[in-house]
């Protein structure tokens, strides 16, 4: 599950980008169209996947994980459940002139802040180090 999460940050971060350049550019080519939707379809299974999901409890760590759909609904709603719904939203297929509903991708940058809220600079720049240190290691050799 972890492993999942990192991906889901990841590419929160990657489409936001993606995202930014077709609404400035109103990008439209159907290759980038199928490559968007594969990645809306990967964000609507996160966000059913978000319900099956223990939480740890809040009041310590020394108690089990809250396995109750219903706690775990409440605590999604009144956190994250806003911010992941509005950007499945799929605002840039309404028709408008001039092919301006390709700036409602915009809406969909609300996923950056997912990204950066869970991404670890310090853990990032020990792999980048690690990295540059093997093939370092390996010009020496």
């Amino acid at each position: 599950m972890k492993v999942w999460g990192l991906f889901i940050n990841f590419l929160s971060l990657v489409s936001s980008f993606f995202y930014a350049y077709y609404a400035a550019y109103r990008h439209g080519d159907t290759k980038s169209q199928r490559l968007m939707f594969f990645i809306e379809i990967l964000f609507l299974f996160d966000f059913f996947l978000s319900f099956s999901k223990t939480m740890p409890d809040p009041r310590s760590s020394a108690f089990p994980p809250i396995t109750d759909y219903e706690q775990i609904l409440n605590h999604y709603i009144k956190t994250n459940m806003l911010e992941h719904l509005i950007p499945l939203v799929p605002l840039q297929i309404i028709p408008m002139e001039r092919s301006r509903q390709k700036v409602l991708y915009i809406v969909k940058l609300i996923r950056i802040n997912r990204g950066l809220k869970n991404l670890k600079i310090m853990n990032l720049m020990k792999y980048v180090k690690q990295a540059h240190q093997e093939r370092l290691e390996n010009i020496i050799k």
